[in-house]
């Protein structure tokens, strides 16, 4: 009996849940107006060593309000082992379309590898400069 008692709270409270989500008014609704669009606002190299790199983007959910106010909400990610003879067709950033150029996964990697070395000599000259 203090089985069927609990459970018929259980049912009643749900479905006075459900009664509120149907039939309650949102707090300050308001109508806006705007544009949304999605854009990567992250990208994460996995870069373990002797195994496959991976590389993953996160992609974000921008609205743009009329008066300017800009909001944003994180929605999806993207991930995509790295593949040294994969093509990257290439676009312009400004615009989206595509340039008719492409790169591969290892170009791309060798200008990272590439970026990093060059970060962590200048690094290291300036602990060098302070040190003498």
């Amino acid at each position: 009996m203090q089985k069927l008692l609990i459970l018929l709270i259980i049912l009643t409270f749900g479905l006075l849940l459900l009664l509120l989500e149907v039939f309650m008014a949102n707090y300050k609704e308001t109508a806006v107006s705007g544009s949304s669009y999605s854009r990567c606002c992250e990208i994460k190299i996995i870069n373990p060593l002797n195994a496959t790199p991976v590389v993953s983007f996160v992609e974000q959910q921008a609205t743009v309000l009329l008066d300017g106010k800009v909001y944003t909400e994180r929605s999806d990610t993207l991930t995509s082992d790295y593949d040294p003879a994969k093509l990257i067709p290439m676009r312009d950033p400004a615009t989206g379309n595509l340039t008719g150029a492409s790169t591969s996964f290892a170009d791309v990697y060798n200008i990272l590898y590439s970026a990093y070395i060059a970060e962590a000599e200048a690094r290291d000259a300036a602990i060098a400069a302070q040190s003498s």
